[in-house]
């Protein structure tokens, strides 16, 4: 055990389940580290690759109600994983809109706009209506949606997984279609997956507080701006400080990053970061 140890360097290479991703991991110090009651304890220098996917299994799914000759289907619309900018997120809006229609005599049109819109239509002239829920909808699956998803004369079941209608400018109103509005504009569309990410850690000290209820979060990045492929690091000119009420070893530690809605992020790059230890009598 160690008292003089003041930075300890972490990287998720080194970690104990190398058979997980770099986004939940644990690490075996080689000296176990005593931080003593009254110190201070920083997370610098904390940097990872802009590499996940715009949409994936997790936000991948739009809710679908089409309406034709008075029988009403709800359908599940999955579109591919994958890096989108706003036209090819049009083009696969169209066509996973167009497999498995409803809707006989007329097809569904998706087209992108410079401010960063998307137009939305469709071409029968017999069709009654069509309805793609928002994200407000469907919120966390809670029991009001399930309930409407099972009021149609024919539907599927709801997937395991989040859903797509804020990503593609569906936030809150729902968009109706009909034979007197058969074309409907979305919202801006939001293709930043993450606008931060926290490092968490419960063998830190708990000084923090997330609107989840989340003590453990000890580092913040701001993704914003960041292109993918490029790496994202803690540019906090100074860190916040975590505070020891009580003394501390430091020897088995475990990590995770997570977004802004408490989900844990799938990295498959390694994550590197400082742990700057400043005792009370320095």
């Amino acid at each position: 055990m160690s008292d003089r140890i003041a930075r300890i360097f972490i990287d998720s290479n080194f970690r104990r389940n190398i058979q997980d991703d770099h986004g939940n991991f644990t690490i075996d110090l080689p000296l176990s580290v005593l931080v003593e009651a009254g110190s201070h304890i920083r997370v610098e220098g904390f940097v990872l690759a802009h590499v996940w996917s715009t949409i994936d299994a997790r936000n991948n799914h739009l809710f679908l109600r089409e309406v034709e000759d008075g029988v009403s289907y709800h359908r599940v619309i999955s579109l591919t994983p994958g890096n989108y900018n706003i036209s090819t997120l049009a083009v696969e809006l169209q066509a996973r809109l167009r497999q498995g229609s409803f809707i006989n005599d007329g097809l569904w049109t998706v087209t992108s706009s410079d401010e960063g819109l998307l137009t939305l239509s469709q071409s029968s002239s017999t069709f009654d209506s069509a309805v793609i829920y928002s994200a407000s909808d469907i919120g966390g699956f809670t029991a009001d949606f399930p309930q409407t998803w099972a009021d149609a004369n024919v539907t599927v079941p709801l997937p395991v997984g989040g859903n797509a209608a804020a990503l593609v400018g569906i936030p809150v109103q729902r968009m109706t279609f009909n034979q007197a509005e058969r074309a409907r504009l979305t919202g801006h569309v939001d293709l930043a997956r993450y606008r931060v990410l926290h490092l968490c850690s419960p063998d830190l000290p708990q000084t923090s507080l997330s609107p989840h209820g989340r003590s453990d979060i000890v580092s913040t990045l701001i993704i914003a701006g960041n292109a993918p492929g490029s790496l994202v690091h803690n540019g906090f000119a100074t860190p916040p400080s975590l505070y020891c009420a009580n003394s501390r070893q430091l020897h088995h530690l475990s990590f995770s990053v997570r977004d802004s809605s408490d989900r844990l992020v799938r990295l498959s790059h390694s994550i590197h970061f400082e742990i700057v230890i400043t005792r009370p009598y320095e």
